[in-house]
């Protein structure tokens, strides 16, 4: 953990007051979906930052555009706000319809795409028990899913759903039936899931198949939408729960009950009246 006494401008993980960084609303150029996502992403990376690095590297301009911000912002020579403001400018020159300037709201979802989709995803392959040749698939590992509709109960069932053949594959080295899950070499170490007020029940870990083992991601956090307005809460690696509204202060400040375990499902649905938009699962 890192001392709380540093210079201004840096980010260390926890305050003596317990508050963590966060994002401050633009009232010019509505900002609540950038602030949301990237304070989320922004608490996940201060924990790691070497490891996140490399995690990031290959997830295109924005993201790359994100990071250096957070290390500047790290460093003392630079703002939250600054970076965001710079990867907005990226974003609304790539696609000004999805990223606007001004009074005008952006979908997190999409943001989620922009920022997480990966340059270099993995494509995946069945493989067969039998003589253990792979089959592969014209596909690849997403980072970022749409739950639609006839929504599973779970996030870990749409996850297993997404991550399956939906077509019976036989082995051309054995002709044997080949099971339907994916593998890939290098399993995601952050995903989105944009469930969209679908009903669907938050699991607190999912797993994505690797080269011969499952690898677990861990729920880090929730976008909220309700009133043309985003929020976040998002989860330490100590399981603490963290709330944050840029559109106060921009801090972040620890959710009522604090821990992760003492939520229910449903609770984690709604906040402050808020309903449930996107849910970030990540390596911890």
């Amino acid at each position: 953990m890192q001392s709380s006494k540093k210079t201004k401008g840096n980010l260390p993980l926890d305050t003596v007051d317990g508050q963590r960084q966060g994002l401050k609303w633009d009232c010019v150029n509505y900002s609540c979906a950038y602030d949301a996502l990237f304070t989320m992403l922004l608490n996940i990376w201060c924990e790691s930052p070497m490891t996140w690095n490399k995690t990031f590297r290959g997830f295109g301009p924005f993201m790359d555009c994100l990071i250096e911000g957070f290390q500047r912002a790290y460093r003392g020579t630079g703002s939250l706000e600054n970076t965001r403001d710079r990867v907005r400018v990226q974003l609304n020159s790539s696609n000004a319809t999805l990223f606007p300037q001004g009074r005008l709201g952006a979908s997190v979802g999409d943001l989620a795409l922009a920022m997480l989709d990966a340059t270099n995803a993995p494509s995946p392959w069945l493989l067969c028990n039998i003589c253990n040749t792979r089959l592969p698939i014209q596909s690849t590992v997403r980072h970022v899913f749409d739950v639609g509709s006839n929504t599973p109960v779970s996030t870990t069932e749409w996850l297993m759903k997404c991550h399956q053949n939906r077509t019976p594959a036989v082995c051309t080295g054995c002709l044997s039936p080949v099971s339907n899950q994916w593998h890939c070499d290098a399993p995601p170490k952050i995903i989105a899931m944009n469930i969209s007020d679908q009903p669907v029940r938050i699991s607190p870990v999912v797993k994505i198949m690797g080269k011969a083992r499952s690898s677990s991601l861990y729920f880090r956090g929730i976008v909220y939408y309700g009133d043309f307005h985003f929020t976040s809460q998002f989860v330490s690696r100590e399981n603490k729960m963290f709330f944050h509204n840029g559109i106060k202060d921009g801090s972040t400040h620890l959710s009522d009950k604090s821990c992760l375990n003492k939520y229910s499902t449903a609770e984690l649905s709604i906040c402050n009246g808020c309903k449930a938009s996107l849910v970030v699962y990540a390596k911890v």
